[in-house]
């Protein structure tokens, strides 16, 4: 099986037009940060006739081409046409760079070993995909990647929920450290398809309690808290201000008893979620849930 391997650091050198053989140098670019992707003009200028166009037609959907657009390959020129506009490859922004010089790497590697890239078969690594990428490009770069080679099979690092865009429930896989270090697999996933990028944030796959600013997010759990913790009398520990109040009751925290009890609930699950990582993450909110219902119960 042909592996292939990129690493955050998807940098090329125009000076370096052809890859050592053999299969560590496939996969060189995830282990050292100051290797580079063969500078892919010369073999693009190489391809002609209808493998010229099978190269193209992929670039057109990865770099997210209009029909009016095109590639530009001459002796001694490698640019883009878009927006019409001609840019040199050289030219353009950094992650733009960057998926072109890996696109087109990858196709070269798939078309010495198979006849088109329809039936073209390998791994590929990716690390970091969202690295210098545009937010728009996030959202569609592994649909595109995933349209272009049917058959590749990606295995791909991010810590942005955009490029979880086109993803289906199953194929991603979050991987914490727990309380020894070891590394565990979150089971018990949320649904992924219909989800925005700030619930993607604040769902397990991430595990942000909120994507406010952490000082405000931090005063506003504590109020919160503050307002929906009683003692052992039921009686509020903590008196708030009145204008403390009148920003809890914007927040809807709650002013009937019950609504207190789902309020406390859900700090006790933040503050506790904090802390757990790996496969105690999976029952955490069932218990959470549980316990509210057991709590309006006795209510």
């Amino acid at each position: 099986m042909l592996v292939l391997g990129y690493g955050a650091r998807r940098f090329f050198n125009t000076k370096k037009r052809q890859r050592p053989r053999g299969g560590a140098a496939r996969v060189r670019t995830l282990f050292d940060p100051l290797a580079t992707i063969p500078y892919p003009a010369d073999w693009l200028r190489a391809q002609t006739g209808s493998r010229f166009d099978t190269v193209a037609a992929a670039l057109r959907v990865v770099l997210a081409l209009n029909e009016e657009d095109e590639l530009i390959v001459e002796p001694d020129f490698l640019a883009v046409r878009a927006n019409g506009r001609v840019t040199p490859i050289d030219a353009l922004s950094e992650g733009y760079r960057s998926v072109f010089v890996m696109t087109v790497d990858i196709i070269r590697e798939l078309l010495d070993h198979w006849g088109n890239l329809e039936q073209a078969q390998a791994v590929v690594l990716i690390d970091e995909l969202e690295t210098h990428l545009h937010p728009r490009w996030k959202m569609q770069v592994m649909t595109s990647l995933r349209r272009v080679l049917p058959r590749v099979q990606f295995i791909v690092t991010t810590h942005d929920p955009l490029c979880l865009r086109g993803m289906d429930d199953g194929e991603v896989i979050v991987l914490q450290r727990d309380d020894k270090k070891h590394i565990q697999k979150v089971e018990d996933l949320p649904t992924i398809s219909g989800m925005s990028a700030e619930q993607l944030l604040t769902s397990d796959y991430f595990g942000l309690a909120s994507t406010a600013d952490p000082g405000t997010e931090f005063a506003l759990a504590r109020m919160a808290g503050d307002v929906a913790r009683r003692n052992t009398f039921g009686e509020q520990e903590v008196a708030p201000s009145d204008a403390a109040m009148e920003v809890v009751r914007r927040l809807v925290v709650g002013n009937s008893q019950s609504e207190q009890i789902v309020q406390e609930a859900m700090v006790k699950y933040l503050e506790e979620r904090e802390r757990r990582s790996g496969s105690a993450l999976a029952t955490l909110r069932a218990d959470a849930v549980s316990a509210v219902i057991e709590a309006l119960k006795a209510d």
